[in-house]
């Protein structure tokens, strides 16, 4: 799963570049549940995932910074996130036996 571009010179099943947290959550829930033959799913990169979270945070509660929220108020919405994204990587480890790459 791809949350930036620049990596079309590696011939490899990939999704589209993740541009909101649902294509993550697509992607990764795809993967858990549909049929496939992979054996590891990269995460490229978790630093251009990081936006995606704060955006969907900052959807979720109508306002244009997290820093509207409320003094960490919204991190702590973010880390729930995370939280969500990493048992969505245990599920494909566990339940898939897929290797993870971040």
């Amino acid at each position: 799963m791809l949350t930036e571009e620049g990596l079309d010179a590696i011939d490899v099943p990939a999704f589209p570049v993740a541009k909101t947290w649902a294509d993550v959550c697509s992607a990764l829930d795809t993967l858990a549940t549909q049929p496939h033959e992979f054996q590891t799913a990269f995460i490229d990169s978790l630093d251009w995932l990081e936006p995606l979270i704060l955006a969907k945070v900052c959807a979720d509660k109508n306002v244009k910074n997290i820093e509207d929220i409320g003094y960490g108020k919204g991190y702590i919405m973010a880390d729930d996130l995370w939280r969500e994204f990493f048992t969505k990587l245990d599920v494909l480890r566990d339940s898939r036996n897929m290797s993870v790459i971040c």
